[in-house]
């Protein structure tokens, strides 16, 4: 509801000239690449005539000075002022369009489809889907994905934060550490290496005869509008694209699985709508000996804020182990959050030179090559 209340009061002070050019100045500056910014990092920034972004939305409402000097610092730490990146806030004409304001929900998780309330400039409402981005600029108070708060006495939290308050100390999430190193070796079965017969033929696979046997994720692209819907609601801005690598280091007999997760730099509403790939480079599998296994698995998800609490998932592993396929039932270290969004396997005999093999998961195209 307090969410509600900061809109309906930001929608009414969007009349003033110099308040939208605050909002637009602030979500361009772009929050570790996302176009929004934290209320609580800018409520007593002054704006004009020596008020601040506390005081104008105090006077745009009901509520008290404590509310919004205090009660939303507190009881709702994450919450900020986005305007979605395929608006192009950066070209948002101030002195012509007055965005409206829509609230989301706290803790909401997007893949459930909500109406959301937007609010005019006089404060009133009509509720929109979740599901159905507005076609004119909209301006959202909503939760701040980038970053995790812990209490200023905590101590378990090592590092400077980012941002301090009298509440909160506020720490870059995970998901924005995009994670672009790290090989991990995994064996195969390689005919080259086994002992050759009347009914054995020697292979010549791309990663055969590859030394380095390195594979890389080269581009991703978001399958377009719909997609980008099923992976990540327009009132939550970009998605937060992470994959599981899992490969077993063991023997047939003795498998040892292996579960890496993989964090990718976010991609553009814009650029998902239109299918335009992400550039990466990624390095994440090194083929290499003894060799047992013929293949590894992508498990590619969306993640929500922090993810949440550890939530371990089955995912049926399809292998083929010494050229005897057997299916194998395997936990993936999901959090409670994430939503799944895509898998592929990825086989040691797939094409690799040039660009490889481009691979097509649901909701994300890629290629992987060496």
């Amino acid at each position: 509801e307090a969410r509600k209340f900061v809109a309906s009061a930001l929608a009414k002070a969007m009349t003033n000239n110099q308040v939208r050019n605050f909002i637009k100045s602030q979500t361009t500056n772009k929050l570790l690449n996302e176009t929004e910014f934290l209320y609580a990092e800018h409520y007593n920034v002054v704006i004009h005539s020596g008020k601040t972004l506390a005081t104008i939305l105090r006077e745009n409402s009901n509520k008290s000075d404590t509310f919004f000097n205090h009660d939303l610092l507190y009881y709702d730490p994450y919450m900020s002022i986005l305007i979605p990146d395929d608006y192009e806030p950066e070209n948002w004409d101030i002195n012509s369009v007055t965005p409206k304001v829509a609230a989301a929900p706290s803790g909401w998780d997007d893949d459930i489809e909500v109406f959301l309330p937007i609010y005019d400039d006089l404060g009133t409402s009509n509720l929109q889907s979740s599901n159905l981005q507005p076609e004119n600029l909209t301006a959202v108070i909503t939760e701040c994905e980038s970053l995790t708060a812990f209490p200023k006495n905590y101590i378990g939290n090592s590092g400077n934060p980012v941002f301090s308050n009298n509440y909160y100390n506020y720490f870059v999430n995970e998901n924005c550490n995009v994670n672009d190193g790290e090989e991990f070796i995994l064996n195969t079965n390689d005919q080259q290496n086994q002992p050759k017969g009347k009914n054995i033929s020697k292979r010549s696979c791309d990663r055969d005869n590859n030394t380095s046997k390195l594979d890389v994720l080269g581009n991703i692209n978001v399958n377009g509008k719909s997609s980008l819907g099923a992976i990540e609601g327009w009132a939550k801005g970009k998605p937060e694209i992470i994959y599981h690598v899992v490969y077993n280091v063991g023997t047939p007999t003795n498998p040892n699985w292996i579960d890496v997760l993989k964090i990718l730099p976010r991609i553009s509403r814009k650029q998902a709508k239109n299918a335009t790939s992400l550039t990466l480079n990624i390095t994440h599998m090194l083929w290499g000996s003894p060799l047992v296994m013929d293949r590894y698995f992508l498990r590619f998800g969306e993640r929500e804020g922090n993810g949440g609490a550890p939530d371990p998932r089955n995912t049926t592993l399809n292998v083929s182990v010494n050229n005897v396929n057997i299916t194998i039932s395997q936990s993936i270290n999901w959090r409670r959050r994430d939503r799944e969004i895509g898998e592929q396997d990825v086989q040691f005999c797939t094409a690799a030179n040039g660009n490889g093999t481009i691979f097509n998961s649901s909701n994300v195209t890629f290629n992987i090559k060496i």
